[in-house]
């Protein structure tokens, strides 16, 4: 297992709700979302560690940014169109 530490993240909150604001979720609501995410987690590889995240929080990652063995990385890795 490998140690990462979230340090910033966005979650796909854009649909919830399908526009009918008694449903949508308020700024505040998405804030603490995303700030239940941050911190410590153990997981295998990449993939697990947003497998972990997502079953824990129940919505999809639109990006993160994580440290680990002191690299920054940021996902997801968008690579340069020709």
């Amino acid at each position: 297992m490998n140690k990462y530490h979230v340090t910033d993240i966005d979650l796909y909150l854009c649909e919830i709700g399908d526009g009918d604001p008694q449903w949508q979720l308020s700024q505040q609501e998405e804030y603490v979302l995303n700030r239940r995410c941050l911190g410590r987690w153990k997981a295998k590889n990449e993939d697990d560690l947003i497998n972990q995240i997502e079953d824990f929080i129940g919505h999809p990652i639109e990006t993160m940014t994580y440290k680990t063995n002191n690299l920054t990385v940021s996902y997801p890795r968008y690579e340069e169109e020709n």
